[in-house]
């Protein structure tokens, strides 16, 4: 028979040794609330929420299960770990807790280990980490012992990123954050808890772009700014904390300068937009996106103006838009519009707002669908297999820039008009001569239903896609491609093929000046 199981309960936590006496590391004691003095300037706070609560349920439940660290002092411990769990057992009723002390610990070393140890809560508010990491900054450029004090900012930068697993930049970014008062960091905390803003109840929000803005302030302006924001009931946008800072290197903030920049009084006027309403809508529409119409209807605001700005950023395009010369340009501020030796900036605000607006009324659309003039058909449906027989080659096929618009492209073959038409047949074919010399050809015929597929159970329309190159063009070789006339035929070349065709030959550049 096996033997039988047997468990040892815990030992109990040693009695309370005398203040100062050299206890083992490592062993716990038990040690009064009474005797435990919180760390000097601790930056985690302990907050009074559900939490909270549930620690002291469980405290009064089961005790404390994690003993707290403290550092023996002169007469008394000094907290580094477990400013919660003291408190919890506060309101539980306890008084004492179970405790490691350390002991022969210098106020820097200290300081690191508090930091290090309390970071490693599930939620720390900006405040607290720009605290924290200052504090660690400060006791490890003391510890590194560099010759120069760039030396030793650098290497603490370093060890505190390796230390939290982020970059060096991050540090030194809440680093500054830490320049803030109170006040001005708690809507900073407000603004990463998403906190709505309340200024009746004097709650406001502060994005940390903006904090980083104000931070090089001097504290006695950033109390007068924090004055002014509850005055006014207005917090300062990116663009005013910048300006509030110019103005007070320049001449100093009064009052009367901060309220007027918040309530946007002394602010400029935006310089009047040099290009037509019309232009403007034509601009945005030669980047047109059809996943944008798809979104607005379900997207926020905020969302959507966020799919705008990914969608464009970093694009730029250079060529003829409604018979201008125009160059465009998607920046992180914004659509930049150059045209006529005038320019401007479109926020991306503004653009996804007119966006909608172009949604609303039914005009966002791709400019390939929209409808051309074009020549009535021949009243003979004759046909051609060489691009000598047909007319001169268009020039002005505007830039195609990805796949998408390539695709949409060749899609919408019916804007190009009816080339040739066999109405015995029900068949019709589109061309589209490009800048050099080349021909894309789509060929539609109707399908008869087909009973047992359900998006198939009517008439449709098929199209097949033929590509025709000019003599010389050596696109893919000629062993592949053979004469001009030689994909002029049903399923010739697929739509990948004449994808590649465009993105390989570019074949528009011959139709711009």
């Amino acid at each position: 028979m096996a033997d039988k199981l047997t468990f040892k309960m815990p030992d109990a936590p040693s009695p309370t040794p005398p203040i100062g006496a050299n206890v083992g590391e490592g062993l716990v004691v038990s040690v009064p609330l009474a005797q435990i003095q919180t760390f000097p300037n601790h930056p985690f706070r302990v907050q009074m929420n559900e939490d909270m609560q549930e620690l002291v349920e469980s405290v009064q439940d089961h005790g404390i299960q994690e003993p707290v660290t403290l550092r023996a002092m002169g007469g008394y411990y000094q907290l580094l770990s477990g400013h919660r769990r003291c408190k919890a057992a506060e309101l539980a009723g306890l008084t004492e807790v179970p405790a490691i002390i350390k002991h022969d610990m210098d106020d820097y070393t200290a300081t690191v280990w508090m930091v290090q140890a309390n970071r490693r809560r599930s939620h720390i508010a900006p405040s607290e980490l720009a605290k924290a990491y200052a504090m660690e900054m400060d006791a490890l450029r003391h510890q590194g012992k560099k010759a120069d004090d760039a030396a030793a900012e650098s290497w603490s930068a370093n060890q505190i990123a390796k230390d939290s697993g982020v970059s060096s930049r991050q540090v030194y970014r809440y680093i500054r954050l830490a320049k803030l008062i109170d006040p001005l960091l708690a809507m900073v905390d407000n603004s990463a808890e998403k906190v709505k803003a309340d200024p009746s109840k004097q709650i406001f929000v502060m994005p940390m772009t903006v904090a980083l803005t104000l931070a090089d302030l001097p504290q006695k302006q950033q109390q007068l700014l924090y004055d002014c924001i509850c005055q006014t009931g207005k917090a300062p946008t990116l663009s005013q904390a910048a300006e509030l800072y110019k103005m007070n290197e320049q001449n100093g903030m009064t009052v009367e300068t901060i309220s007027a920049v918040l309530n946007e009084v002394e602010k400029k006027k935006a310089a009047a937009c040099p290009f037509s309403s019309d232009f403007i809508d034509v601009v945005l529409l030669s980047w047109y996106e059809d996943s944008l119409a798809a979104h607005y209807r379900t997207d926020t605001t905020q969302k959507f103006t966020k799919r705008v700005l990914r969608t464009y950023r970093h694009q730029g395009y250079t060529g003829p838009i409604a018979e201008v010369q125009t160059h465009i340009d998607g920046k992180s501020d914004g659509l930049y519009i150059y045209a006529q030796h005038k320019s401007y900036r479109l926020t991306w605000t503004k653009v996804a707002a007119r966006i909608g607006e172009l949604i609303e009324l039914g005009r966002y659309q791709d400019p390939f669908q929209k409808p051309k003039e074009q020549p009535a058909p021949p009243a003979e449906a004759t046909l051609c297999d060489t691009v000598a027989q047909s007319a001169q080659p268009v020039t002005n096929l505007r830039q195609l820039r990805n796949k998408q618009e390539r695709e949409a492209f060749l899609e919408n073959y019916a804007c190009w008009g009816i080339w040739k038409e066999i109405p015995e047949l029900r068949v019709r074919f589109y061309k589209y001569d490009l800048p050099n010399g080349a021909r894309i050809v789509a060929q539609t015929y109707v399908h008869p239903p087909i009973s047992n597929i359900p998006d198939r159970n009517q008439e449709y329309t098929v199209a097949e896609y033929a590509l025709l190159l000019p003599e010389g063009d050596d696109f893919r070789g000629q062993y592949e491609y053979g004469h001009e006339h030689s994909f002029y035929r049903p399923n010739g070349a697929s739509k990948s093929t004449l994808i590649a065709y465009l993105t390989e030959k570019k074949p528009w550049v011959a139709g711009f000046d």
